[in-house]
């Protein structure tokens, strides 16, 4: 029984009644010897969880647990299951390593013309699936580094504008002290040399979240 009307549309009156037909027979204990049962009905709990009982994740494990238990791990489709449950969670670590796993299954297939649908999936995988799992990694990485410089942008700038506070009074006097304002470069300078660029992010740091809090 397949809920799917089309390519891109399923009825969700049968995808209820057959979600409730596999909780039947799975507390009948049918399904204990059929993974890719399992599988489909992880993915019905995925889409819409029945209450009280156990989650997608759960259910897509117990697939390959049966998988790996009663039929010596031959079956692929627990794993892909499995990997497209991780995929939509964004969980792409998880993915891969189903993926992966599916692939060790397929190295002992002997194929044939029957096997059209596995090829499929493994082409989509491959072209579609890992390539976008790679575009998005690579997206994090320069989202980070991207936040990273902002952040040290602000506080160069908060440095900046300590040391000028720390001037500011020497400058705006009446009468220009140039022996003070020496001292005071001199100062900084030495205390640029001593201080780490840790350090200095540590003390800068905190008078930023205090001037955002005032």
């Amino acid at each position: 029984m397949s809920p799917a009307m089309s390519p891109n549309m399923d009825s969700l009156e049968v995808g209820v009644l057959q979600q409730e037909l596999l909780w039947l027979l799975y507390d009948l204990g049918h399904l204990e010897k059929y993974p890719m049962a399992l599988g489909n009905l992880g993915d019905l709990e995925e889409v819409s969880a029945t209450p009280g009982r156990p989650p997608s994740r759960d259910i897509y494990d117990e697939a390959v647990a049966v998988n790996q238990k009663i039929y010596q791990d031959y079956h692929v489709y627990p794993y892909t299951y499995s990997a497209g449950f991780h995929y939509r969670q964004r969980d792409f670590k998880g993915a891969l390593k189903s993926w992966a796993e599916a692939a060790n299954v397929i190295k002992r297939y002997k194929y044939s013309k029957d096997d059209e649908e596995i090829y499929k999936e493994f082409m989509e995988i491959n072209n579609e699936l890992i390539p976008h799992i790679l575009k998005a990694d690579e997206e994090s990485a320069t989202k980070k580094e991207d936040e990273a410089k902002k952040k040290s942008g602000k506080i160069n700038v908060t440095i900046f504008s300590a040391k000028m506070g720390a001037l500011k009074d020497l400058i705006q006097a009446e009468k220009l002290n140039s022996s003070a304002l020496h001292l005071q470069l001199t100062a900084q300078s030495q205390t640029d040399v001593k201080k780490s660029r840790a350090s200095l992010e540590t003390e800068f740091a905190g008078r930023v979240k205090r001037a955002r809090r005032d």
